[in-house]
């Protein structure tokens, strides 16, 4: 199944009053975190204090496949989302190349 990198970036047209529902992120987590997930969240990196984006692993067959269960769960809903199809690889995938 296909790897994506969510970016997560704070949306400019959310005003000081607007309010969001809570991540169900529990519920996120049962759901959506094993192996045999259709679209499985696999991990979450939170840059330091000074950026406010946020970035997502995850597996799943497309882009809109993500989208649809962070709406679901509400997962950062008041920050708007760039799937990225990615290709995992590594400085030992480079030597067997070779």
């Amino acid at each position: 199944m296909p790897l994506y990198i969510v970016v997560h970036t704070p949306r400019e047209d959310v005003g000081e009053d607007e309010l969001f529902p809570p991540s169900n992120l529990a519920d996120l987590a049962r759901d959506h975190a094993g192996e045999d997930s259709r679209t499985r969240w696999i991990k979450t990196f939170s840059p330091d204090l000074n950026d406010e984006r946020h970035f997502t692993l995850w597996n799943a067959r497309n882009a809109a496949d993500i989208l649809e269960v962070m709406e679901r769960y509400h997962f950062m809903s008041e920050m708007e989302h760039r799937p990225i199809a990615v290709q995992e690889w590594d400085p030992q995938t480079v030597l067997e190349v070779e």
